[in-house]
Protein backbone atom coordinates (compact mmCIF):
# COMPACT_ATOMS: atom_id res chain seq x y z
CA UNK A 1 0.00 0.00 0.00
CA UNK A 2 1.65 3.23 -0.79
CA UNK A 3 2.04 6.06 1.42
CA UNK A 4 -0.63 8.33 0.17
CA UNK A 5 -3.13 6.30 0.62
CA UNK A 6 -1.86 4.71 3.85
CA UNK A 7 -2.75 8.74 4.90
CA UNK A 8 -5.76 8.55 4.04
CA UNK A 9 -6.73 5.82 5.51
CA UNK A 10 -5.22 6.64 9.30
CA UNK A 11 -7.54 10.34 8.71
CA UNK A 12 -10.64 8.27 8.04
CA UNK A 13 -10.26 6.03 10.41
CA UNK A 14 -8.03 6.88 13.73
CA UNK A 15 -8.51 10.32 13.45
CA UNK A 16 -12.09 10.09 12.80
CA UNK A 17 -12.43 7.40 15.89
CA UNK A 18 -10.34 10.24 17.76
CA UNK A 19 -12.01 13.23 17.46
CA UNK A 20 -15.52 11.00 17.26
CA UNK A 21 -18.53 13.31 18.57
CA UNK A 22 -15.62 16.16 19.62
CA UNK A 23 -18.36 18.86 19.72
CA UNK A 24 -19.41 17.41 22.91
CA UNK A 25 -16.35 16.74 25.06
CA UNK A 26 -13.74 18.80 23.58
CA UNK A 27 -14.36 21.82 26.01
CA UNK A 28 -14.28 19.14 29.17
CA UNK A 29 -10.63 18.28 28.20
CA UNK A 30 -7.92 19.61 29.96
CA UNK A 31 -4.67 20.82 28.57
CA UNK A 32 -2.69 17.01 29.81
CA UNK A 33 -5.87 15.54 27.28
CA UNK A 34 -5.29 17.86 24.32
CA UNK A 35 -1.76 17.04 25.13
CA UNK A 36 -1.79 13.60 24.81
CA UNK A 37 -3.94 13.56 21.66
CA UNK A 38 -1.21 15.89 20.32
CA UNK A 39 1.50 13.14 21.17
CA UNK A 40 -0.98 10.85 19.30
CA UNK A 41 -0.66 12.42 16.42
CA UNK A 42 2.98 13.55 16.29
CA UNK A 43 3.86 9.58 16.90
CA UNK A 44 1.68 9.13 13.75
CA UNK A 45 3.65 12.01 11.81
CA UNK A 46 6.92 10.33 12.85
CA UNK A 47 5.67 7.19 11.62
CA UNK A 48 4.48 8.30 8.06
CA UNK A 49 0.79 7.88 8.87
CA UNK A 50 0.09 11.75 9.01
CA UNK A 51 1.29 14.34 6.50
CA UNK A 52 2.62 17.25 8.57
CA UNK A 53 0.52 19.91 6.11
CA UNK A 54 -2.73 18.05 8.24
CA UNK A 55 -4.42 20.29 11.39
CA UNK A 56 -3.82 19.82 14.58
CA UNK A 57 -6.89 18.23 16.79
CA UNK A 58 -7.52 21.76 17.84
CA UNK A 59 -8.18 22.53 14.83
CA UNK A 60 -9.79 19.64 13.55
CA UNK A 61 -11.93 20.13 16.75
CA UNK A 62 -12.81 23.21 15.95
CA UNK A 63 -13.44 22.90 12.46
CA UNK A 64 -16.05 20.26 13.47
CA UNK A 65 -17.45 22.48 16.16
CA UNK A 66 -18.02 24.97 13.20
CA UNK A 67 -19.38 22.03 10.42
CA UNK A 68 -22.13 21.19 13.11
CA UNK A 69 -23.32 25.22 14.17
CA UNK A 70 -23.21 25.60 9.81
CA UNK A 71 -25.69 22.59 9.54
CA UNK A 72 -27.83 23.52 12.51
CA UNK A 73 -27.71 27.31 11.36
CA UNK A 74 -28.87 26.53 8.11
CA UNK A 75 -30.90 23.25 8.07
CA UNK A 76 -34.77 24.31 9.18
CA UNK A 77 -35.39 20.64 9.82
CA UNK A 78 -32.27 19.74 11.95
CA UNK A 79 -32.93 18.67 15.97
CA UNK A 80 -31.14 21.49 17.52
CA UNK A 81 -32.41 24.23 15.10
CA UNK A 82 -35.30 25.02 17.34
CA UNK A 83 -33.04 26.05 20.10
CA UNK A 84 -31.24 28.93 18.30
CA UNK A 85 -32.11 32.22 19.62
CA UNK A 86 -34.17 34.63 17.27
CA UNK A 87 -32.52 36.55 14.59
CA UNK A 88 -31.95 40.44 15.55
CA UNK A 89 -31.22 43.60 12.92
CA UNK A 90 -28.84 46.05 13.85
CA UNK A 91 -29.13 49.03 12.25
CA UNK A 92 -25.35 49.60 11.94
CA UNK A 93 -22.90 47.87 10.32
CA UNK A 94 -19.46 48.29 12.06
CA UNK A 95 -18.01 44.89 10.95
CA UNK A 96 -19.27 41.09 9.52
CA UNK A 97 -20.72 38.86 11.83
CA UNK A 98 -21.00 35.15 11.66
CA UNK A 99 -24.43 34.82 12.53
CA UNK A 100 -27.48 37.45 13.02
CA UNK A 101 -28.60 35.69 16.11
CA UNK A 102 -29.34 37.26 19.46
CA UNK A 103 -27.01 36.75 21.98
CA UNK A 104 -27.45 36.04 25.06
CA UNK A 105 -27.34 37.67 28.36
CA UNK A 106 -24.47 39.08 30.45
CA UNK A 107 -26.12 37.75 33.78
CA UNK A 108 -24.35 34.45 34.08
CA UNK A 109 -27.62 32.12 33.92
CA UNK A 110 -28.96 30.04 31.20
CA UNK A 111 -32.01 30.88 29.70
CA UNK A 112 -35.30 28.72 29.80
CA UNK A 113 -35.69 26.41 27.18
CA UNK A 114 -39.00 26.70 25.20
CA UNK A 115 -40.06 23.04 24.43
CA UNK A 116 -40.99 20.67 27.07
CA UNK A 117 -38.72 17.87 26.48
CA UNK A 118 -35.85 20.02 27.60
CA UNK A 119 -37.20 20.99 30.93
CA UNK A 120 -35.37 18.26 32.57
CA UNK A 121 -31.15 18.59 32.43
CA UNK A 122 -31.00 14.97 32.33
CA UNK A 123 -33.08 14.78 29.16
CA UNK A 124 -31.36 17.81 27.39
CA UNK A 125 -27.88 16.10 27.90
CA UNK A 126 -29.24 13.06 26.77
CA UNK A 127 -31.05 14.42 23.61
CA UNK A 128 -28.00 16.66 22.75
CA UNK A 129 -25.49 14.23 23.05
CA UNK A 130 -28.13 11.33 20.70
CA UNK A 131 -28.36 14.37 18.64
CA UNK A 132 -24.26 15.15 17.91
CA UNK A 133 -24.13 10.99 17.87
CA UNK A 134 -26.88 11.22 14.92
CA UNK A 135 -25.40 14.20 13.17
CA UNK A 136 -22.24 12.87 12.75
CA UNK A 137 -22.89 9.01 12.04
CA UNK A 138 -25.53 10.77 8.38
CA UNK A 139 -23.05 13.30 7.36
Amino acid sequence: MNCELQQTVYRAVIVAKLLYASCAWWGFTTAADRQRLESFLHRARRSGFYRDDQPISAHLAQDADDTLFRIVRYSSHHLLHTLLPEHTNHPYHLRSRTHSFKLASQHGYIPQFRHPLFRHPLSLTLTLSLTLTLTLLFQ
